[in-house]
C-alpha cells in the first residue's frame, strides 16, 4: 500500500505480532543497543531493513514500511510495560476480595511474554556492559 495514499492500512494481526517479535529477538543485541554510536545507528538501520525485508517476504499479511513495523514495535513494547505497570499497581492497591483479573487470551499472553522476555534480555545485556566498563575503567 502506499504511504502517501490517504488510506488506512489494514490492522496487524497477532501472527504479524509474533512474527515481529521473534525477528526483533534474532536481533537484539542490535536493535536494543542505547549507544548513539555512528556504527550502532548505521547497525540498527541495517537490522530493521533486514527485518522489514524478511517480515514482508513471510506473507503473512499486506506488505509493512519499515515505519510501520517500528511503529507497531514501540506502541507493542509501550503497551506491554503499561500492562506490567498497571497489573502491579493494581496488585499493590489491592486491599481484598474481589475476583482475581480475567486471564489473557493465548495469542496476547504469547506476545507479551515474549516481549517481556526481550525486555529482560534487553536489561541483562545493558547490565554486563555497564559492567564491562566498569572493569576496564578500573582496570
Amino acid at each position: 500500500m502506499a504511504e502517501n495514499s490517504g488510506l488506512r492500512a489494514r490492522y496487524i494481526t497477532a501472527n504479524e505480532k509474533t512474527m515481529l517479535v521473534s525477528l526483533n529477538e534474532e536481533r537484539s543485541d542490535i536493535l536494543f543497543n542505547k549507544s548513539h554510536d555512528f556504527r550502532i545507528i548505521h547497525k540498527k538501520k541495517a537490522a530493521w531493513e533486514e527485518v522489514t525485508n524478511l517480515f514482508n517476504a513471510a506473507g503473512y499479511g499486506p506488505p509493512r514500511s519499515q515505519q510501520q513495523l517500528k511503529k507497531v514495535w514501540e506502541n507493542a513494547k509501550g503497551k506491554a510495560k503499561e500492562k506490567q505497570h498497571a497489573v502491579h499497581k493494581r496488585e499493590t492497591m489491592r486491599t481484598g476480595g474481589g475476583a482475581p483479573p480475567k486471564p489473557e487470551d493465548e495469542e496476547t499472553a504469547k506476545f507479551f511474554l515474549s516481549l517481556e522476555m526481550t525486555l529482560m534480555v534487553r536489561r541483562m545485556n545493558w547490565t554486563v556492559m555497564q559492567f564491562r566498563v566498569l572493569v576496564n575503567h578500573i582496570l
